[in-house]
């Protein structure tokens, strides 16, 4: 996917808007939940492409984001046990309702595992995924009526039961990894997207592997600058909520010139800058590592998918016949 800055600059604006609204009101009254990274995401998709990106109907997106959220916190409250085990239940949920519904709305992955990685249990989170989804379904479909935006027919794939169930085993593989090394953003929510988006069929992102790598590496150490500066804007003399507003607004441009100069839109990528606003400020020195070294690591993974995926499919076809 290719985007003309100059072609979608109204689009840009009102989005980052939207992304800085965000950040600011998660800055001034310290709820955890009100900040959603895979909304960066999500406005790439619905708001500044020209094109939704994924297979899936509009009037999906809403109850699937929805039903992901309530899916994640319901897994903290009812489901004991370790939280690898709580991810890979979530991930497999999530696998299940793509196939079941036909409708693969990637981000629906970081709505589901997000709150099990943060330990989120609070219905407040269900309801701000809600507002922020609808918000931009509607700005979307705002668009589409002057001719802004265009909503593709969702297409109904073909059920490819071994590359679902080969996603899912490297996925777990690699969540159990993660969570047992003790170092768990190798397996942030934005780059498990990253994963699945790059094993779907189409996907433009799969042929550049190293640009995907470097856009979320940048992305990463793009969080993490602008994380610094609201920790320490008093050593600026800034004013805490000028501090949030310069924040969100470079944020923001920094992602979007990281997408413009790799020329790889992948929506995930601006997910990753903003997911180092709401960690732990601890964990911090280690997180562009562990996204680097996790994104290296998925995108391989997805092309092990991509490689044996058929491979395998015509070893059972040939045991059938």
């Amino acid at each position: 996917m290719t985007i003309k800055i100059t072609d979608r600059l109204p689009e840009i604006i009102v989005a980052g808007i939207l992304m800085t609204a965000m950040i600011v009101l998660h800055g001034l009254t310290g709820i955890a939940d009100i900040i959603f990274p895979e909304a960066f995401s999500l406005a790439c998709g619905l708001v500044i492409s020209p094109i939704i990106p994924w297979n899936c109907p509009r009037r999906a997106m809403i109850p699937l984001m929805v039903f992901g959220a309530f899916v994640g916190i319901g897994l903290n409250i009812f489901v004991p046990g370790p939280v690898y085990l709580r991810i890979i239940a979530g991930f497999v949920i999530v696998m299940a309702t793509f196939e079941i519904t036909r409708y693969f709305l990637a981000p629906m992955i970081s709505a589901v595992i997000l709150p099990v990685m943060l330990g989120t249990r609070t219905i407040l989170y269900p309801v701000c995924v809600a507002v922020i989804i609808t918000v931009l379904c509607l700005i979307n479909f705002l668009l589409e009526k002057r001719s802004r935006s265009t909503a593709v027919p969702s297409v109904r794939k073909d059920f490819r039961p071994v590359h679902t169930l080969l996603i899912i085993l490297i996925f777990a593989i690699l969540c159990c990894l993660a969570c047992f090394s003790g170092y768990i953003y190798l397996s942030a929510p934005p780059l498990i997207v990253i994963f699945y988006e790059l094993c779907s069929e189409g996907c433009k992102a799969a042929a550049h592997p190293v640009k995907t790598v470097l856009s979320a590496a940048l992305a990463a150490c793009s969080g993490i600058l602008v994380r610094f500066f609201i920790i320490y804007h008093t050593a600026f003399n800034c004013p805490y909520v000028a501090a949030l507003l310069i924040a969100g607004v470079s944020l923001y441009i920094l992602v979007i010139i990281i997408w413009r100069v790799s020329g790889v839109w992948l929506p995930p990528v601006g997910a990753i800058a903003c997911l180092a606003i709401m960690i732990p400020s601890e964990l911090l020195i280690y997180f562009a590592v562990e996204v680097i070294s996790g994104i290296i690591i998925w995108v391989a993974a997805a092309g092990l998918v991509r490689a044996n995926t058929g491979r395998i499919e015509n070893v059972f076809l040939q045991q059938q016949q």
